[in-house]
């Protein structure tokens, strides 16, 4: 089959989906032509094979609708006009069974025109893909798997009835009904993997044991926790696994007298990817054709297309094709293999021959939107003090997957695979599992598990390296690894390695060899303090800046005020007097350096010196000036903010960028006419 110029039957074939025709608008097609003959994209323009902007960026500046939350009914042609909308009904709690929702605040003017339950999917056959596993809407009776779960979608066929409902039910907790506590579910991790190395004689030979010779160890699970294989030489590959883990575990618990063996804990939070467009999706049912047209705002446009199809093929909803229009949007992984696209699907389906928009606003997208994984991470690495040479390196790795499966099991093994980055381990023991709980859903954040883990042992390297008295990047250097070399799952990586070169220029650059000189320094103490200090103790003055004892205190001093009375006897640094003119702004605490006999492990200490607003006196009239209204004369501050216009504009005509003025002189500027303002913008 040749795969450049499919047959007819081919491309038939690839475009039916459980026997519905699915229709995308990708680039070249003439849906997408289209948005350049409306103008509402930019022609591409290109400069020895690089695009000189993007094909969207007129348009976005412009305020034209790219993204799919702008789009409207209005919008398509095709489309019926009225725009209907619709909110998600969703839980606070998940320790506790579902028994409904209760409507009544709404009262008979803000009832939805339709509302959608869990009983009406169960009727027609509508479920979500095996991938994000089992109820759309949380049926009555059961306990929500994770906190914000759905349970009904009211459909609104006007705007204003949809704006007033909702702020009635946000933040309402006499909506939704809730029966016996049952305490949050009790699930098996969404998965688990372990990753054993034992290198050969030399980096470059075979190894005595990987996954990737063997293969990954799998756990089984009692009481929702990973159960691994016990340990035998001679067993299969998850014994084998078992007993080279549990030896390298036994030799950091003894480890050799010359190595230094560090354990530490690292942590990450769950975070929203904050994505400037929140999840929304538009669609339209056309019963009569047997129609569905779905306006999404996308990352991954064939997966929601083979979903949404093989969703609607499995259930009794009339459906011949489905037409998918990807947009243009900004998500950071928070929209690839999102639920939205299927709620949306749903509301159209119930939409009574209506487009129903379902659009999140900045609340719900924190509330349901995807979210980063949270990490917990406990490192052990060990390395030769007389080399500076890592040994060996154990990681127990646990992400926090919430609610729905989603990437959670895929992106925990990326981050296990990237947890040594660009180091070497002769012995290496990563478990990785991604367990469920009731946190919002996570999915492909930016950074896929590996930022995570590369932190924590990046950070690792530089407290061992500060450890064994050696520069961070030589300690890197010395461990980097190399091409040929295998990885903690005994893998060589494609291609070279450059990160020796990255280091090596690192290691040169003036931001690291400066770093010294840049970082603060202490304070000198000044003569006259510590001669005063050094006079009153020994009853002379010291000839120069004599540092007095740290062990020296009021009593020897011979004096008996309490600290707090020295604190507002104590002169000022001479170098950090405070001026006037900074005292004066409001009487902000200024730093000042001050010598404390009586502190018991340091002399120095810095104290906040609330400095009064210093107050003219009667017989100081204020200055006035008038200055003369001339060309000459001009203040001086006019004078400046002209001088930095005029640098602007000349920066902007270098640029080849047009100003938005004409400077004529001091303080005068001439706008152009309209017809010059008409004639500019055609010329755009």
């Amino acid at each position: 089959m040749n795969l450049l110029r499919p047959s007819r039957r081919q491309v038939m074939g690839a475009s039916l989906i459980g026997g519905i025709a699915v229709y995308l608008a990708p680039l070249g097609s003439r849906a997408f032509a289209a948005l350049f003959e409306e103008q509402l994209l930019t022609r591409p323009a290109w400069n020895d094979g690089v695009l000189k902007y993007r094909i969207d960026a007129t348009s976005k500046v412009t305020g034209e609708k790219v993204f799919a939350r702008d789009i409207r009914a209005r919008d398509m042609p095709h489309w019926p006009q009225q725009q209907s909308h619709a909110l998600v009904l969703r839980v606070t709690m998940a320790d506790r069974s579902y028994a409904g929702f209760d409507l009544s605040a709404l009262g008979s003017e803000l009832a939805p025109d339709r509302a959608v339950t869990a009983a009406d999917l169960a009727r027609d056959g509508l479920a979500f893909p095996d991938f994000y596993g089992e109820d759309i809407l949380l049926p009555e009776g059961k306990t929500p798997a994770y906190l914000g779960q759905a349970v009904a979608i009211l459909i609104y066929h006007d705007f204003a009835r949809l704006r007033f409902a909702k702020e009635k039910l946000q933040f309402n907790d006499a909506v939704i009904r809730y029966g016996a506590v049952t305490g949050p579910l009790q699930r098996d991790p969404w998965g688990a993997y372990r990753f054993v190395r034992l290198a050969g004689p030399t980096p470059y030979d075979d190894d005595v044991f990987s996954c990737l010779k063997q293969g990954p160890l799998s756990p089984s699970y009692a009481q929702h926790e990973p159960v691994w294989p016990k340990p035998a030489r001679d067993g299969d590959v998850g014994a084998q696994g078992m007993y080279y883990a549990k030896s390298i575990d036994d030799e950091l618990a003894q480890p050799p007298a010359d190595w230094l063996v560090l354990t530490r804990d690292y942590a990450t939070q769950s975070g929203d990817t904050a994505a400037l467009e929140p999840d929304n999706a538009n669609g339209w049912y056309d019963r009569e054709k047997e129609d569905l047209h779905l306006v999404v705002g996308t990352q991954s446009p064939q997966e929601v297309a083979a979903g949404a199809a093989a969703m609607l093929a499995k259930s009794r909803i009339g459906l011949k094709r489905l037409f998918l229009h990807p947009c243009f949007t900004v998500g950071y992984g928070s929209k690839d293999h999102c639920t939205m696209p299927y709620y949306g699907l749903v509301a159209a389906v119930y939409g009574d021959g209506r487009p129903v928009r379902l659009a999140n606003d900045r609340f719900d997208q924190f509330q349901t939107g995807l979210k980063r994984h949270q990490f917990s991470m406990g490192y052990t690495v060990a390395v030769e003090r007389k080399t500076g040479l890592l040994q060996s390196f154990r990681a127990e790795i646990v992400a926090n997957g919430g609610g729905r499966a989603n990437c959670s099991v895929a992106l925990t093994i990326v981050g296990a695979i990237s947890a040594h980055s660009v180091y070497y381990f002769p012995k290496s023991d990563v478990a990785a599992t991604a367990i469920a709980s009731r946190a919002i859903d996570c999915g492909a954040a930016r950074g896929y598990g590996g930022t995570e883990t590369l932190t924590a042992i990046e950070l690792m390297m530089d407290e061992i390296a500060a450890e064994l008295g050696l520069d961070a990047i030589e300690f890197r250097l010395r461990n980097v690894l190399k091409t040929g070399m295998r990885n903690t799952q005994g893998a060589i990586p494609l291609g070279t390695q450059r990160a020796e070169a990255v280091l090596e220029q690192a290691r040169g650059h003036a931001l690291w060899t400066g770093r010294a000189a840049s970082r603060p320094t202490t304070p000198r103490i000044p003569e006259n303090i510590t001669g005063s200090a050094s006079a009153a103790s020994s009853g002379a003055s010291a000839p120069g800046p004599k540092r007095a004892s740290p062990r020296s205190s009021s009593r020897r001093m011979g004096a008996s005020r309490s600290p707090t009375a020295e604190r507002r006897s104590a002169p000022a640094h001479p170098r950090r007097r405070p001026s006037p003119a900074r005292a004066g702004w409001g009487g902000r605490p200024m730093r000042s350096t001050w010598l404390s006999p009586s502190g018991p492990t340091c002399r120095w200490k810095r104290a906040m010196i609330r400095t009064p607003r210093p107050r003219r006196p009667a017989s100081v009239k204020p200055i006035k000036t008038a200055w003369p209204r001339t060309r000459a004369g001009a203040p001086f501050l006019q004078r400046r903010r002209v001088q930095a216009t005029r640098r602007t504009t000349s920066r902007m005509r270098r640029g080849k960028q047009r100003a938005s003025f004409i400077s004529t002189g001091y303080g005068r500027q001439r706008w152009p006419s309209g017809a010059a303002m008409q004639a500019r913008h055609r010329a755009r």
